[in-house]
Protein backbone atom coordinates (compact mmCIF):
# COMPACT_ATOMS: atom_id res chain seq x y z
CA UNK A 1 0.00 0.00 0.00
CA UNK A 2 1.28 3.32 -0.80
CA UNK A 3 1.10 6.28 1.26
CA UNK A 4 0.68 10.02 -0.48
CA UNK A 5 2.99 12.46 0.54
CA UNK A 6 0.85 14.32 3.04
CA UNK A 7 -0.23 10.81 4.41
CA UNK A 8 -4.03 11.46 4.61
CA UNK A 9 -5.08 8.46 1.99
CA UNK A 10 -3.95 5.48 1.87
CA UNK A 11 -3.34 3.96 -1.82
CA UNK A 12 -3.89 0.42 -2.67
CA UNK A 13 -4.27 0.06 -6.39
CA UNK A 14 -1.63 1.92 -8.31
CA UNK A 15 -2.35 0.68 -12.42
CA UNK A 16 -3.00 3.54 -13.69
CA UNK A 17 -3.41 4.78 -16.80
CA UNK A 18 -4.84 8.51 -17.64
CA UNK A 19 -7.62 9.21 -20.25
CA UNK A 20 -7.61 13.19 -22.33
CA UNK A 21 -10.20 14.47 -24.61
CA UNK A 22 -10.49 17.86 -25.76
CA UNK A 23 -13.23 19.19 -27.91
CA UNK A 24 -10.37 21.60 -29.66
CA UNK A 25 -7.07 20.07 -31.51
CA UNK A 26 -4.92 22.28 -29.64
CA UNK A 27 -1.82 20.60 -28.68
CA UNK A 28 -1.40 23.33 -25.57
CA UNK A 29 -4.83 21.38 -23.98
CA UNK A 30 -3.37 17.76 -24.19
CA UNK A 31 0.30 19.01 -23.32
CA UNK A 32 -1.39 21.03 -19.96
CA UNK A 33 -4.08 17.90 -19.00
CA UNK A 34 -0.77 15.77 -19.69
CA UNK A 35 1.12 17.10 -17.05
CA UNK A 36 -1.47 17.26 -14.74
CA UNK A 37 -2.27 13.99 -14.98
CA UNK A 38 1.72 12.53 -14.47
CA UNK A 39 1.88 15.07 -11.54
CA UNK A 40 -0.77 13.65 -9.56
CA UNK A 41 0.18 10.18 -10.70
CA UNK A 42 3.70 10.78 -9.18
CA UNK A 43 2.55 12.55 -5.90
CA UNK A 44 0.00 9.46 -4.74
CA UNK A 45 2.84 7.02 -6.35
CA UNK A 46 0.55 5.51 -8.90
CA UNK A 47 2.71 3.38 -11.85
CA UNK A 48 1.48 3.51 -15.53
CA UNK A 49 0.20 0.40 -16.76
CA UNK A 50 -1.08 1.70 -19.61
CA UNK A 51 -0.29 4.74 -22.34
CA UNK A 52 -2.84 7.37 -21.70
CA UNK A 53 -6.54 6.81 -23.85
CA UNK A 54 -7.05 10.22 -25.92
CA UNK A 55 -9.86 11.79 -27.75
CA UNK A 56 -8.53 14.42 -29.91
CA UNK A 57 -11.26 17.01 -31.30
CA UNK A 58 -13.82 15.14 -29.67
CA UNK A 59 -16.84 16.70 -28.07
CA UNK A 60 -18.14 15.53 -24.41
CA UNK A 61 -21.21 15.56 -24.92
CA UNK A 62 -21.43 11.80 -26.34
CA UNK A 63 -18.93 8.98 -26.53
CA UNK A 64 -19.75 8.17 -30.47
CA UNK A 65 -16.75 8.59 -31.82
CA UNK A 66 -14.38 8.63 -29.23
CA UNK A 67 -12.51 5.84 -29.66
CA UNK A 68 -9.84 6.65 -26.58
CA UNK A 69 -12.85 6.92 -24.44
CA UNK A 70 -13.93 3.39 -25.37
CA UNK A 71 -11.27 1.96 -25.26
CA UNK A 72 -10.59 3.00 -22.06
CA UNK A 73 -13.53 1.69 -20.83
CA UNK A 74 -12.81 -1.76 -23.07
CA UNK A 75 -9.44 -1.97 -20.20
CA UNK A 76 -11.71 -1.06 -17.40
CA UNK A 77 -13.67 -4.39 -18.15
CA UNK A 78 -10.71 -6.20 -18.97
CA UNK A 79 -9.18 -5.46 -15.39
CA UNK A 80 -5.85 -3.67 -17.00
CA UNK A 81 -5.47 -1.01 -15.04
CA UNK A 82 -6.66 -0.14 -11.21
CA UNK A 83 -6.75 3.67 -11.68
CA UNK A 84 -7.84 6.22 -13.72
CA UNK A 85 -6.75 9.80 -13.52
CA UNK A 86 -8.63 13.04 -14.95
CA UNK A 87 -7.74 15.87 -15.25
CA UNK A 88 -11.36 17.09 -14.36
CA UNK A 89 -14.75 15.27 -14.95
CA UNK A 90 -15.64 17.11 -17.62
CA UNK A 91 -13.27 15.25 -19.38
CA UNK A 92 -15.56 11.79 -19.12
CA UNK A 93 -18.22 14.05 -20.00
CA UNK A 94 -20.15 17.19 -20.25
CA UNK A 95 -23.49 15.44 -19.00
CA UNK A 96 -22.93 15.24 -15.23
CA UNK A 97 -25.51 11.67 -15.43
CA UNK A 98 -23.54 9.73 -18.31
CA UNK A 99 -20.06 10.79 -15.49
CA UNK A 100 -22.38 9.11 -12.63
CA UNK A 101 -23.13 6.13 -14.72
CA UNK A 102 -19.10 5.75 -16.10
CA UNK A 103 -17.82 5.77 -12.43
CA UNK A 104 -20.54 3.07 -11.44
CA UNK A 105 -18.99 0.99 -14.25
CA UNK A 106 -15.55 2.08 -12.94
CA UNK A 107 -16.49 0.72 -9.69
CA UNK A 108 -18.17 -2.45 -10.37
CA UNK A 109 -15.27 -3.20 -11.75
CA UNK A 110 -12.83 -2.44 -8.99
CA UNK A 111 -11.41 0.55 -10.76
CA UNK A 112 -11.32 4.01 -8.64
CA UNK A 113 -11.31 7.14 -10.53
CA UNK A 114 -9.03 10.34 -9.36
CA UNK A 115 -9.02 13.53 -10.81
CA UNK A 116 -5.94 15.49 -10.65
CA UNK A 117 -8.39 18.66 -9.35
CA UNK A 118 -9.16 17.48 -5.97
CA UNK A 119 -6.76 15.19 -3.17
CA UNK A 120 -8.61 12.13 -2.79
CA UNK A 121 -10.31 10.14 -5.03
CA UNK A 122 -13.60 10.38 -2.84
CA UNK A 123 -13.63 13.77 -3.40
CA UNK A 124 -14.51 13.77 -7.18
CA UNK A 125 -17.47 11.38 -6.39
CA UNK A 126 -18.61 13.21 -3.88
CA UNK A 127 -18.23 16.06 -5.83
CA UNK A 128 -20.66 14.45 -8.27
CA UNK A 129 -22.85 13.36 -5.88
CA UNK A 130 -23.74 17.50 -5.24
CA UNK A 131 -24.51 17.63 -8.25
CA UNK A 132 -26.82 14.81 -9.11
CA UNK A 133 -29.01 15.25 -6.33
CA UNK A 134 -31.07 17.65 -6.04
CA UNK A 135 -31.74 21.04 -4.36
CA UNK A 136 -34.55 20.99 -1.71
CA UNK A 137 -35.40 24.78 -2.56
Amino acid sequence: MTSTPDSTHQISKVRFAGYRRSACTSAASHARQTQEIEAYASKVGLQRAHDDFVDVGKSGLTTVDRDGFNALMQAVAQNLIDVVVVDDLTRLSRNTADVATYIKFMKQHGVELHCTQWDKPEEATAMLCVLLVPSSN
